[in-house]
């Protein structure tokens, strides 16, 4: 499957912040994208190993790029997290993927438990490691 782009964004208002994330719907990739509000930034996904998602309405891909005030007086984003994600399962109840966020490469599965909140597992994806060769060693 194809990659397709992924940001999170710190996004801070009058009266608080958190962060939203914002992925490339694949059965729409040049539409809308979907996007959920968390409590955390990526780099402590793994530590957590598991997420609250509240979904809000898809954003428009500008958001992929944009950083800085929102109209209306909603406050402002600032990008604290870029990458790809490689979509496994995507359904309307669950979301399989597997991220590559600059502060985060994992397996993410998605859960929705209610209609305004979904639950995601976070499972860091192994490396694999080449073993050093030997001079003249052909493997």
């Amino acid at each position: 499957m194809q990659s397709l782009p992924t940001v999170l964004l710190h996004h801070t208002t009058r009266t608080g912040s958190h962060y939203d994330w914002l992925l490339t719907d694949p059965r729409d990739p040049q539409g809308k994208l979907w996007t959920a509000r968390c409590e955390l930034p990526s780099e402590h996904w793994l530590g957590a190993g598991r997420l609250a998602l509240e979904p809000i309405q898809p954003h428009r891909r500008v958001y992929l790029t944009y950083q800085g005030p929102i109209t209306g007086g909603r406050g402002s984003v600032q990008r604290i997290d870029e990458g790809t994600f490689v979509p496994r399962l995507w359904t309307q109840s669950r979301i399989v993927i597997e991220l590559n966020f600059q502060h985060c490469v994992a397996e993410i599965e998605m859960t929705r438990i209610t209609t305004d909140r979904w639950q995601a597992e976070v499972r860091g994806k192994e490396m694999e490691v080449a073993e050093p060769r030997e001079a003249g060693k052909v493997a």
